[in-house]
């Protein structure tokens, strides 16, 4: 889950980087997300707090200049305390002052949001708390960027395999989520940047029967 989320972290940042160089003036990144669901079991035992740890020293060390700020939204009352006392006293400083934590009460962080950051709440979505439409989930893959023939030549076809199956494992998980949170959506929608795809690593007649046999 640590490579995971490195991944992320790795995959705004080309994102960011293909906008600039598309003559967007965009230099970093802001995080929002939404707490309401978060409890202890799932995601705040005593075991899942180290990852917490690795998140934020990996944010600070790896992807210093990557987000401008990182907001979470009706948050539990419960994860302040942790986040105050367990993991921001081993965040890197930078890290501390761009992570801001606030609760269920919708007029204080509508509020901050406007003043604070100039975000407007009503673009959110509902389930977010605001007066938008819902949000489209739009995952995109850079397939260009697999080097598949390094992965065949090193035996890791059967690895390659299990990760795509892992991939559409969460999509799907992360439909039915929707769903039990009311959303109508049935089916995702995937869009793939083909831009770097090359036959010497994606195309030659070798990968061809193995991991992209996958997608299909």
């Amino acid at each position: 889950m640590q490579r995971y989320f490195d991944k992320c972290f790795e995959e705004a940042a080309i994102v960011l980087r293909n906008m600039q160089e598309n003559g967007s003036n965009a230099t970093r990144a802001s995080l929002l997300m939404d707490g309401a669901l978060l409890n202890i079991p799932l995601q705040f035992c005593p075991g899942c707090i180290p990852f917490y740890l690795y998140l934020v020293q990996t944010l600070g060390a790896h992807f210093p200049n990557l987000l401008n700020l990182a907001i979470v939204l009706n948050t539990p009352d419960f994860v302040i305390p942790i986040w105050t006392n367990l993991i921001k006293p081993f965040a890197p400083l930078e890290v501390r002052k761009i992570i801001e934590l606030y609760g269920r009460k919708k007029s204080d962080w509508r509020d901050a949001l406007v003043t604070k950051h100039g975000i407007d709440w009503t673009k959110l979505s509902h389930e977010m708390g605001g007066d938008g439409p819902d949000p489209v989930d739009v995952f995109i893959i850079f397939v260009g960027e697999w080097d598949m023939r390094k992965a065949v030549l090193a035996g890791q076809s059967d690895k390659m395999r299990r990760y795509l199956d892992k991939c559409f494992e969460e999509v799907a998980t992360v439909l039915r989520n929707m769903q039990e949170n009311g959303s109508n959506a049935t089916r995702a929608s995937l869009m793939l940047d083909a831009a770097s795809l090359s036959i010497s690593l994606q195309f030659c007649p070798g990968y061809l029967g193995n991991p992209l046999s996958k997608l299909v």
